[in-house]
């Protein structure tokens, strides 16, 4: 049986400092509300896009428009970094070199930064393509999102962004089997993202009845697809170096998680 604790979302992610969010079902609150519960405890906070998103809260964010350089680091209010605005309206983030080059010039006193590094269009889940997701490599930890309201529900074109990348998904059931399924295709698994701990974070609103034990069951399966594969003397997969499981809703705060490993 996985052990499980409750946890804070800053809390969940071992206090990183370079924080990626990927996949969909909730990316921008979840790196909304992990701003605030830094920046609470009196940390600076920079966020930024390798993608694009709509125009962060300016009651929260000051917005920093450049297409090379981050917000100066006497900056003390929450920043917001973008290269400039683009089509419908959504801010363009900096290219993934653009700010791997700049947390290569901060320091733990540069403050805590949270990066977007996918799109999914407002969808439940993503799928992704050959140039996604846009992954800094000097993030230290990466967040899978996926909506925790599809457990028990079958999967449609409307609910996966890039559907078409994943058709084997479509008309089935959102199960532990699929889920587990998923979670060894996803980023998490890729070769270059190796050295990152990665979390998969089930973002289950309070009005959602989740039809499975989300993280145990979705665990449990993870593991034993793994153990076979790692029986075979050339394993195809190689393993992130941590991987968490986690659910709850990230507008709360309040996380259940599990370490696998």
């Amino acid at each position: 049986m996985l052990r499980q604790k409750t946890v804070t979302l800053w809390e969940m992610t071992g206090y990183a400092e370079v924080i990626v969010f990927i996949g969909a079902g909730g990316k921008t609150t979840a790196l909304q509300a992990l701003a605030q519960e830094i920046y609470s405890q009196g940390r600076r906070v920079i966020g930024t896009t390798t993608t694009k998103v709509y125009p962060m809260s300016s009651s929260f964010w000051q917005s920093w428009e450049h297409p090379d350089a981050p917000p100066p680091q006497d900056t003390e209010t929450p920043c917001f970094w973008y290269k400039r605005n683009g089509e419908e309206n959504k801010w363009l983030g900096p290219r993934v070199q653009v700010v791997d080059q700049a947390l290569n010039g901060q320091t733990k006193d540069s403050g805590v930064w949270l990066i977007e590094g996918d799109g999914a269009r407002g969808r439940k889940l993503k799928c992704w393509n050959q140039h996604e997701p846009q992954i800094p490599l000097r993030s230290q930890v990466a967040i899978l999102l996926i909506s925790g309201g599809l457990w028990g529900g079958t999967l449609t074109e409307e609910e996966i962004h890039r559907s078409e990348l994943c058709p084997e998904l479509l008309g089935g059931l959102w199960t532990i089997e699929n889920a587990a399924d998923y979670i060894l295709n996803s980023p998490a698994f890729y070769s270059e993202y190796q050295e990152l701990s990665w979390i998969v974070l089930f973002n289950i609103f309070e009005d959602q009845k989740s039809a499975h034990s989300s993280i145990e069951g979705t665990g449990q399966a993870l593991l034993k697809k793994l153990e076979g594969e790692m029986l075979n003397p050339r394993p195809s997969r190689t393993r992130p170096r941590h991987l968490r499981l986690a659910e709850g809703d990230v507008k709360k705060g309040s996380l259940t998680c599990c370490d696998l490993w």
